[in-house]
């Protein structure tokens, strides 16, 4: 029965790899660095997952409606999809919460290019098929 799993866990992997087409960079805020055409103050930012593939999702089909104080709000469930096994996997595991994604290239929807989002939680499963993290949309494209 475990090997009959371990192939079924593969296969699963290897799909969800097939759907990992868009290209994302993961970086994570460091120290504070000024910038010295601007003067400005602003993080150093380290590259944590290097242009590479991953998938970009909303988990929901239909947004949850709420109602606040008459302020009506959507709420979507989305997350980003890494490798947990072969190329570019151990750069994957390194990715945290709070670090900053951008959609760099998606040749299914070129509209999500510069999609910017933040990492905002983590990711544990037994024979998980890919690792993914919740985020929240900070800037659409």
């Amino acid at each position: 029965m475990i090997g009959n799993l371990n192939e079924i866990r593969d296969r699963g992997r290897v799909l969800a790899r097939a759907r990992m087409r868009a290209t994302v960079v993961v970086r994570r805020a460091g120290g504070v660095v000024r910038d010295p055409e601007t003067g400005t103050s602003q993080p150093s930012l380290t590259v944590i997952y290097p242009a590479a593939l991953a998938e970009v999702r909303f988990r929901d089909n239909q947004p949850r409606a709420g109602d606040t104080a008459g302020q009506r709000f959507s709420e979507q469930t989305p997350f980003v999809a890494f490798p947990i096994d072969g190329e570019r996997s151990a750069e994957a595991a390194l990715i945290r919460m709070d670090d900053i994604g951008e959609v760099i290239a998606d040749p299914d929807n070129p509209g999500n290019v510069g999609v910017t989002f933040r990492i905002t939680g983590v990711h544990v499963k037994s024979l998980a098929t890919a690792r993914r993290l919740p985020v929240e949309v900070v800037s659409f494209a």
